[in-house]
């Protein structure tokens, strides 16, 4: 038998009581009381908030952890679609885009309010000219650490260019 007492009031293991969070004791009765020893004079609740993740267009975001205690580290994770790659993660509190939490190496603290993860996708400058049109040359290459496409014998850069 498991009984409870808070301030006049008990309840055996089949019933419950209200009592508000601070201090509660729980006493156990045993036929053999040598056996049993338990005495738990606080309980301590541990607040928690939802990471909510939004669905990205060109790509997924998502978090390690669905609810956290504030303080808590969570870490995004996100998978970019074909010619694409990462541009930002958004983390703000829901329902309330203008309070922002700052994300530093795909991780960030959890604050004390429920929050939305958000990313967003950027074409790969690697892949622009994947699609070329038929019959029209295009090379991918790095000259001096910069990506080079060349396309038609005439040179550009990433951001398309051109290189003299």
């Amino acid at each position: 038998t498991i009984s409870a007492e808070y301030k006049g009031t008990s309840a055996s293991s089949t019933d419950t009581i209200d009592v508000p969070i601070g201090f509660v004791e729980i006493l156990v009765v045993s036929a053999d009381p040598t056996k049993i020893n338990l005495n738990v004079s606080k309980l301590e609740f541990i607040q928690t908030y939802a990471v909510n993740c939004t669905t990205a267009e060109n790509g997924s975001v998502s978090a390690d952890k669905s609810l956290a205690a504030a303080g808590d580290i969570v870490t995004l994770s996100n998978t970019p679609a074909d010619g694409y790659i990462l541009d930002a993660y958004d983390v703000y509190k829901t329902g309330d885009a203008e309070t922002k939490v700052t994300v530093t190496d795909g991780k960030f603290t959890m604050p004390a309010y429920a929050v939305t993860v958000s990313a967003t996708f950027k074409e790969d400058p690697s892949t622009a000219l994947d699609n070329t049109e038929a019959g029209v040359k295009a090379v991918k290459r790095l000259e001096n650490g910069m990506l080079v496409i060349e396309k038609n014998g005439v040179r550009y850069n990433a951001q398309g260019q051109i290189i003299r």
